[in-house]
């Protein structure tokens, strides 16, 4: 894409993250709007009863990747098997279209769909849906000189100081590009349209595109030698569709530093912002939650009891509302546990008080004990050892008090 904004995604549900599903973003323009096409397939299968609209399980479908084969496999033909109602959804075999899909024929679609419409949204906020777990912010940017990343170029021995703006000051001579001053050694080694001299060319580098050498038309109005001389602007020349200058570059000597005239190989950048075109497509893939083994037996050591030492009672334990009198339940609480795992808590003497199964999602880590013994009972007051079985992720020992 030639558009320099910034997109953002945030990982709302990451239960709901598909695995190595592609997503395309498109761009429509006047005014600037984008759509987020999820490139994975959806195949029904439909009867189909004549003039009876089938309405697919998703809307604003991309007709461009709509297939519909009949019960033998062939691919039918739009407007003259069928007729498709993309923004709705909906396919109709109708009495009026010489078909080849019977009534009553099973047939089967394969689809995609835009899962975010032509969108609006374009300074980060935070109305658009959440796409399978994921919210999608985007930042667009208004056509402008980018001062910050306009500058000489690392190695570049010259300090001009250069000034960039449209010609004329008119915002409508500003163009999209990046571009580069490229210079050489010999003060007449480049002509510009009207075959005055001058020591650079500028080629245009903007990312995405071919780099290719720009047209410039020296004002040469200060010597009026056919040469370029410091001080003395250029433009950029556009004749397609109609001739007309563009940006003005102007070179003056830096105010107060040591003049340092540009050689052979300096360059000088200039980048402008741009606003996205109907030109930009960007993809995105996702990648679904998953156990990383050697993440996991390094976290093992993050496993902690809360609270530890537990005091009497827990500020986390429920309330008991029927009895108000009644303390409820005791709880203490293993934190960062892996998804499977089994937790044993022994005595300090070895002997087995309670086991433990823990079984969750990826992002559940959390597992309680109310403090009673594989009979039930409550336990003593004292210190006790627990033990983390995680299987081939490895094991963790520690130490839990329980105080009086």
């Amino acid at each position: 894409g030639f558009g320099t904004g910034d997109f953002a995604f945030e990982i709302l549900d990451p239960m709901a993250i598909e695995d190595t599903n592609t997503f395309q973003i498109t761009f429509d323009v006047n005014p600037i709007r984008y759509s987020i096409e999820d490139l994975s397939p959806i195949i029904e299968t439909r009867t189909v009863k004549e003039n009876v609209f089938i309405t697919l399980k998703k809307n604003r479908l991309n007709a461009s990747h709509f297939i519909l084969k009949n019960s033998n496999g062939t691919i039918m033909v739009r407007g003259k098997d069928y007729l498709l109602f993309p923004e709705a959804g909906q396919v109709v075999v109708t009495d009026t279209l010489n078909s080849n899909i019977k009534n009553g024929e099973e047939v089967t679609i394969e689809y995609t769909h835009y899962a975010l419409w032509e969108s609006r949204q374009l300074n980060n906020e935070e109305s658009n849906p959440v796409i399978d777990g994921v919210k999608i912010y985007v930042k667009g940017e208004s056509l402008s000189l980018n001062s910050g990343k306009s500058k000489w170029t690392d190695g570049s021995t010259g300090n001009y100081a250069v000034t960039v703006g449209p010609f004329d000051g008119k915002a409508s001579n500003m163009r999209s590009g990046d571009y580069e001053i490229r210079w050489s050694n010999n003060a007449e080694a480049y002509t510009d349209t009207l075959n005055n001299t001058m020591p650079f060319e500028i080629w245009n580098v903007t990312p995405g595109l071919v780099p290719f050498k720009e047209r410039i038309v020296l004002l040469d109005y200060l010597k009026r030698n056919k040469k370029w001389d410091i001080g003395e602007d250029v433009a950029l020349l556009e004749i397609d569709p109609k001739t007309q200058l563009t940006w003005l570059i102007s070179f003056a000597k830096p105010g107060n530093a040591t003049v340092n005239q540009p050689i052979g190989g300096d360059v000088y950048y200039i980048a402008t912002n741009r606003p996205f075109t109907s030109a930009d497509i960007y993809q995105y893939q996702t990648q679904a939650s998953a156990i990383n083994p050697e993440m996991a037996t390094n976290e093992l050591d993050d496993i902690r009891v809360v609270p530890n030492p537990y005091v009497v009672t827990n500020i986390l334990e429920p309330l008991d509302r029927q009895n108000p009198r009644d303390r409820g339940p005791r709880k203490i609480y293993f934190d960062k546990l892996p998804n499977e795992c089994t937790i044993r808590i022994y005595t300090t003497t070895g002997e087995l008080v309670k086991e433990i199964s823990h079984i969750s999602a990826f992002d559940d880590g959390q597992e309680t004990w109310d403090l009673t013994t594989k009979d039930n009972f409550p336990i003593a007051y004292g210190v006790y050892i627990y033990h983390i079985d995680a299987g081939e992720l490895g094991e963790k020992i520690g130490r839990l008090a329980v105080i009086k």
